[in-house]
């Protein structure tokens, strides 16, 4: 799993459209092995191959929303709908849980994102600001409500 996070890290530098992660950073291996443990994180294999991951999160302790972490598809995989198909897998989830919203944080400027959550029913609810290392990250938060049915 580290390995693909790294590797994930790696493709995405230089990317206009980024998650702006850095490996040891943001992901950390501590991160990744909560979620392992917890049992959150979803791996997305195509032909055996690790193509993608992502972790779907209890927020708030509560119930009611779920969220989306670490969302993310190796280069090769990149426009094959594989994101969709993870989202699928979020939908999924979110309806067995018994959760009502789901939740996620976006890196201003990551437009491809932005428009796939948009395409989806997301909708922004605010920003926030996280001082990473040197860096100041600026985030637009997502919300969607699900429907019954």
């Amino acid at each position: 799993m580290e390995r693909l996070y790294r590797q994930l890290c790696d493709e995405q530098a230089g990317d206009p459209y980024t998650p702006m992660w850095e490996y040891g950073l943001h992901p950390d291996t501590e991160m990744l092995e909560r979620h392992i443990e917890n049992g959150e994180l979803w791996i997305a294999r195509v032909d055996g191959m690790a193509a993608g991951a992502m972790a779907l999160v209890p927020e708030g302790g509560n119930r009611e929303d779920l969220g989306l972490h670490l969302l993310g598809i190796t280069r090769q995989f990149r426009g094959t709908g594989l994101s969709q198909r993870m989202l699928d897998v979020m939908d999924r989830e979110t309806r067995t849980g018994g959760y009502r919203t789901q939740v996620l944080d976006v890196i201003a400027g990551n437009i491809r994102a932005e428009r796939l959550y948009r395409r989806r029913g997301f909708e922004m609810t605010g920003r926030s600001s996280l001082q990473e290392g040197d860096r100041l990250l600026r985030f637009h938060l997502y919300r969607r409500d699900m429907k019954e049915g």
